[in-house]
């Protein structure tokens, strides 16, 4: 049978609920029977990661502790390097010869996929699944617009006919939270409650990452 897995890139720095809510929401609704988070070493298009690779790893490792079909995967970290995300499916091709794979991003992501190294071969690797953020809409005039409407499915059925190539949007999800929402918090002082794992604040607090001082997590607790 047909393995459906499920991967989710980024640079996790740090990782917040709404990676962990789109995980599950991908697991939920395409029936997936994993799905992979895989930090990048370093991205291609923005600045690198504050956190370093081990750091990411450890939030990340407790972050989906207990999480059942979770997989942290390292191995853009151990190829070092950009990572191109074209590269990674190719590997995860060869490892898992049987599976579909469907690749989880923001909306806001899938919008710049055209800046991507090899875009187009993605489609020949994976679907896609879409996630929906506030502010963001897809341009039909645009290359990744077409592609959008040449490829878009309504249903996970649909998704699953061909091997790849689809596009699923669910925009009922809108997950407005952001790493950089975060780190922004973190900097001016304010409290990151409700926006990561209550693990990752401590973790956060304790080694004292993007100048997160403990009296600013004073409210902490009961």
């Amino acid at each position: 049978m047909t393995k459906r897995l499920g991967v989710m890139g980024g640079m996790f720095d740090p990782v917040h609920l709404g990676h962990l809510q789109a995980a599950v929401t991908a697991m939920q609704s395409l029936h997936l029977e994993s799905i992979r988070l895989i930090p990048c070493y370093q991205p291609n298009h923005r600045d690198p990661a504050i956190c370093s690779p081990s750091q990411r790893l450890e939030m990340l490792h407790l972050a989906t502790a207990g999480m059942s079909g979770i997989i942290i995967d390292d191995r853009e970290i151990r190829r070092g390097g950009v990572s191109y995300t074209v590269d990674t499916l190719t590997a995860l091709h060869e490892e898992f010869a049987n599976a579909v794979f469907v690749f989880v991003l923001g909306i806001d992501s899938f919008l710049s996929i055209t800046d991507w190294y090899r875009w187009e071969r993605l489609f020949e690797l994976c679907h896609f699944l879409v996630l929906g953020r506030p502010g963001y809409q897809v341009n039909p005039e645009t290359e990744i617009g077409r592609q959008f409407r040449d490829r878009r499915v309504n249903n996970p059925q649909d998704l699953f006919k061909n091997i790849s190539g689809g596009v699923l949007l669910v925009s009922d999800m809108n997950v407005g939270l952001s790493s950089s929402a975060v780190r922004e918090k973190i900097r001016i002082g304010e409290s990151i409650r409700g926006m990561v794992p209550q693990v990752i604040e401590s973790y956060l607090v304790e080694h004292n990452l993007y100048r997160i001082m403990h009296s600013t997590n004073s409210s902490t607790g009961n």
